[in-house]
C-alpha cells in the first residue's frame, strides 16, 4: 500500500570543476531526464551531450576534467568537489518528481487519500471510455490524471489508469 507521498522541487545545475569556466566546456554529462530536462539551456552552450546512469555518475566523471560539465544538484557538487556555474537551468521552473513511500499494512483514511485505478473496456465501441468517465462526474469525483497504454494481449486493446 501507498503510506504517503513526497513531492520535492527538482533543481538542475551546472556544474564544472573549480578551475574551469564555463567557455572550456566542451561536453555535458548527465542522465538523460536531466539533459532532456535542460535542453534549452543545453542549446546556449554549443557542446556534446554525453547521457549517463545518473547525475552522480555524470558529476564524478566530470571530476578532474576542464572540458566537461555536468547537470546535477547541489549535494554533487558538494560530494565531486565541483563548483555551480548556473543554477536553477531546467526549461520549467515548476519541475518537480513524485516519490512514494510503500508499506506491507494499510492505514486509516486521512480525508486527503488517492485512489489509482485501473481497467480495460470489454466491448471496444464508440464512446465506451466516455460512458465509464461519465460515472465519474456525474458521482462529483474529480480525476488529476487519465493514462492509456497498450494491454500488450491484442492490437487495439488498452488498459486505462485513472487517478
Amino acid at each position: 500500500m501507498i503510506k504517503y507521498e513526497i513531492i520535492i522541487p527538482i533543481c538542475h545545475n551546472l556544474l564544472i570543476n573549480p578551475q574551469a569556466n564555463i567557455n572550456n566546456i566542451k561536453f555535458v554529462n548527465s542522465h538523460i531526464q536531466a539533459l532532456s530536462q535542460c535542453r534549452n539551456f543545453i542549446e546556449t552552450l554549443n557542446v556534446i551531450v554525453n547521457p549517463t546512469s545518473s547525475t552522480s555518475a555524470a558529476a564524478e566523471m566530470v571530476k578532474g576534467n576542464i572540458n566537461s560539465a555536468a547537470i546535477g544538484n547541489k549535494r554533487a557538487a558538494e560530494l565531486y568537489g565541483l563548483k555551480i556555474v548556473e543554477t536553477n537551468i531546467q526549461d520549467y521552473k515548476n519541475n518537480v518528481t513524485r516519490f512514494v513511500v510503500i508499506n506491507k499494512k494499510d492505514h486509516k483514511p486521512t480525508g486527503n487519500d488517492k485512489t489509482s485505478i485501473v481497467f480495460s473496456i470489454v466491448e471496444d465501441k464508440p464512446g465506451g471510455l466516455y460512458e465509464i468517465l461519465g460515472l465519474f462526474a456525474y458521482n462529483d469525483i474529480n480525476l488529476t490524471k487519465i493514462e492509456s497504454r497498450p494491454s500488450k494481449e491484442k492490437l487495439g486493446n488498452y488498459l486505462f489508469l485513472l487517478i
